[in-house]
């Protein structure tokens, strides 16, 4: 499905009003008591990015190989993509980098920015959440 930017714009701020989901590198949520440890973790993962940002992008590869999707980095709209471009992407992101993917016949999108740890998957049906566990699991993430 072709949609031009300003239905993209409308859909993504539709979907970022849904109820969502993490894609994440842990399991489950840290403990306040361990808040200490978690923030450590998360500078070092930080300073350390790309290599969780490739498990990302290998994700949406994969995910791309299920669903059309419409990736949209705040520059450029791609209803086809490349996918060593999608992944190059993910390698650069930094701080101002956030990345919209809608999956369209879903109604679905996951949303990505390049300062968190994590990716956010707004409005999955049952079947498109079951998808995106295995998928996660495949790149030994978390959907929770």
């Amino acid at each position: 499905m072709i949609m031009n930017k300003n239905e993209i714009s409308a859909k993504i701020e539709e979907l970022l009003e849904k109820p969502y989901v993490v894609i994440d590198f842990l399991p489950e949520q840290v403990s306040v008591e361990k808040g200490d440890n978690y923030f450590k973790t998360e500078a070092f993962f930080l300073k350390n990015k790309e290599y969780l940002y490739r498990r990302f992008a290998y994700f949406i590869i994969k995910l791309s190989s299920y669903c059309d999707l419409i990736i949209d980095d705040n520059k450029t709209i791609y209803h086809e993509f490349d996918p060593q471009g999608l992944f190059d992407i993910f390698l650069s992101a930094d701080y101002r980098t956030c990345l919209n993917i809608l999956i369209a016949e879903k109604d679905c999108l996951i949303s990505f920015h390049g300062d968190d740890l994590y990716m956010t998957v707004y409005n999955a049906d049952d079947r498109l959440e079951e998808l995106l566990g295995k998928l996660a699991i495949s790149e030994q993430l978390f959907l929770r």
